[in-house]
C-alpha cells in the first residue's frame, strides 16, 4: 500500500514550502519454524525424530499435542540446572498456545513459509523550501533546500511510541523455535530425540529482530540537499 500527499504554498512572489508525506504499508516476508541440529546428528532424519512422523524436507517442527510428544532434557549451565524438561515444556506449550498458527498445528508438522513477519508501516517526510531569485533579464531562477526524514514515523515513536517504524524481520526467513540435542540413548539403542527450548517466557511477537541497517530501516536518517535551477 502506497499512498502520498503534498502541500505547495507560494508566498510574497519570493518564496514556495512543499511538505510531503509517503506512506508505505508492506506485509512481513513469510517465515517458517524450524529445529536448530547444531546439538546433534547433522543427518538427522525427519522420520527419526518423531514416531508416526512423516519425512518432510528441511528442518520444520512438529507441533506436539502434549508432554508426552515431545521429549526435552535439563538446560544445565555450569553444572546448574537452568532451565528443567518440565519448565522447558510448560514454556513452549504456552508458546504454542499464544501462536493462533501453531495451536493449529497440534498433532502435524509446521509448514513452510506460512507464518508472516509483522505488518510494515512507514511514513517518509520531504521538506523543500524554494528562494525565487529574479534577474534582469526577467528570468527568475531558483534557489532550492530540501530536507527528507527517511522513516518518519520512528522519528515520532522516539517522542511518542517507540514501535513506531519498527521493521520486525527473522533472519534467513527461518526461526529456530528447539534445539535438538541427540539421542536419548544412542550407545544402547535408544533413538528417542531430545530437545530443549531456550526461549524462556518470550512471546511469539517478541522473537522478532529489529533491522537497523540500511536507508530502509528501523532507524530515521535525515538527509540535506541544495540546488540551483535555472529559469528558462
Amino acid at each position: 500500500i502506497i499512498a502520498n500527499v503534498s502541500y505547495r504554498k507560494e508566498y510574497a512572489n519570493k518564496f514556495a514550502s512543499t511538505i510531503s508525506l509517503v506512506y508505505t504499508g508492506q506485509s512481513g516476508n513469510p517465515f517458517s519454524y524450524v529445529i536448530n541440529q547444531s546439538g546433534g546428528s547433522r543427518n538427522l532424519r525427519r522420520e527419526d525424530i518423531f514416531q508416526g512422523g512423516r519425512p518432510h524436507d528441511g528442518d520444520l517442527i512438529y507441533v506436539p499435542t502434549n508432554a508426552s510428544d515431545i521429549n526435552f532434557v535439563d538446560i544445565i549451565d555450569d553444572g546448574v540446572v537452568v532451565a528443567t524438561a518440565e519448565e522447558q515444556w510448560n514454556q513452549f506449550n504456552a508458546f504454542i498456545e499464544a501462536d493462533d498458527y501453531l495451536n493449529s498445528r497440534r498433532g502435524q508438522f509446521a509448514e513452510r513459509n506460512v507464518k508472516r513477519q509483522p505488518f510494515n508501516n512507514v511514513i517518509d517526510l520531504k521538506f523543500v523550501q524554494d528562494f525565487y531569485i529574479e534577474l534582469g533579464n526577467g528570468k527568475r531562477n531558483t534557489l532550492q533546500f530540501t530536507a527528507d526524514i527517511f522513516n518518519f514515523t520512528n522519528f515520532l515513536g522516539n517522542l511518542f511510541n517507540e514501535n513506531w517504524g519498527q521493521i520486525r524481520t527473522v533472519n534467513f526467513n527461518a526461526f529456530s523455535l528447539l534445539d535438538f540435542r541427540g539421542f536419548r540413548d544412542e550407545a544402547n539403542g535408544d533413538f528417542t530425540p531430545t530437545f530443549q527450548y531456550g526461549l524462556g517466557e518470550t512471546a511469539p511477537d517478541e522473537i522478532f529482530n529489529i533491522d537497523d541497517s540500511g536507508i530502509n530501516s528501523s532507524r530515521w536518517q535525515a538527509q540535506l540537499g541544495v540546488r540551483y535551477i535555472f529559469g528558462n
